[in-house]
């Protein structure tokens, strides 16, 4: 327990140890600009794709190297109301080149492609595809894709593609039960967020260093008074790059111990709350809706 400006607040999980998080930070790699895939002189048997990818995050790849080499973004994020993907496609050896790049909204069909040959003295070549993002979209998949034929008779193939999703809307949102009460209170916290599977939370009691990371949890709230303490309550859930906050400000009331002055076979009078009574003699007045003995 940790005493805090007359306020006593400890946890009755599994393992009681209050701790302090950093701050959660959480989020997808970067737009893509200007990456070269592969790096190095002469990339693959020759090939090599310069490209941008603008309105979306990317995330981190996967790198394959074999008879087809490629790069594979498998969890990116759409990001904005236009996926737009330029750059260009490099052919070193002088070797015949099916150029193909596409973009497509998965959902409905819509596509934007672009396919070019490069043969003989044609070493490279630009290109630029844009897909506008709908509200229907889900998701958008892309590829670059080149695929060598040498004088040899070998084959080789080279590609950059990945998926694009739209992250869902992650809502906050978590109920307590008791709401009020008098110390010692015990109140259950639920975790009720919506819009995705949380992977992590982060409960706070504003106002004091307590902390936790429990999906739900119980904790004891103790208030020697006279104050009423006012319990404000913060919880924070992520999942994948999406993170979202919910704050409750005065959510829980602790009421101190109610006092019981006397035994009730030994009462005198009974006094609750709302009656008027008039003994001529000063008396305890209650505040709240409570039976005192005196």
């Amino acid at each position: 327990m940790k005493l805090i400006s007359r306020f006593i607040i400890s946890g009755l999980q599994s393992i009681w140890v209050v701790f302090l998080l950093s701050a959660f930070t959480a989020g997808l790699a970067g737009t893509a600009y200007a990456q070269l895939y592969p790096e190095g002189k002469g990339g693959f048997n020759g090939l090599s794709i310069n490209y941008s990818v603008t309105g979306a995050d990317l995330g981190t790849p996967t790198d394959v190297g074999d008879f087809t080499t490629y790069r594979d973004y498998k969890s990116g994020r759409l990001a904005g109301s236009r996926v737009n993907i330029t750059g260009t496609a490099n052919n070193e050896w002088g070797a015949t080149v099916s150029l193909s790049v596409f973009i497509t909204d998965n959902r409905s069909g819509r596509k934007d492609s672009f396919s070019f040959t490069m043969a003989g003295t044609t070493t490279s070549k630009d290109f630029s595809v844009g897909l506008d993002i709908y509200q229907d979209t889900t998701d958008v998949s892309f590829r670059i894709t080149e695929s060598a034929s040498y004088g040899n008779g070998e084959s080789r193939g080279l590609w950059v593609g990945g998926s694009l999703t739209k992250g869902s809307t992650l809502t906050a949102e978590f109920s307590a039960t008791p709401l009020s009460g008098n110390s010692p209170l015990i109140v259950e916290f639920s975790d009720m967020s919506t819009g995705g599977t949380v992977t992590s939370w982060r409960w706070e009691i504003l106002g004091t260093d307590f902390i936790s990371t429990a999906k739900n949890f119980k904790v004891k709230f103790t208030n020697p008074g006279p104050d009423v303490w006012k319990v404000s309550v913060q919880l924070t859930v992520s999942t994948g790059g999406l993170t979202a906050t919910k704050t409750k400000n005065d959510y829980i009331v602790v009421f101190p111990a109610q006092p019981i002055l006397d035994d009730k076979t030994k009462a005198d009078i009974i006094i609750n709350y709302g009656e008027d009574l008039d003994l001529g003699e000063p008396i305890f007045v209650p505040k709240r809706q409570e039976t005192y003995y005196v």
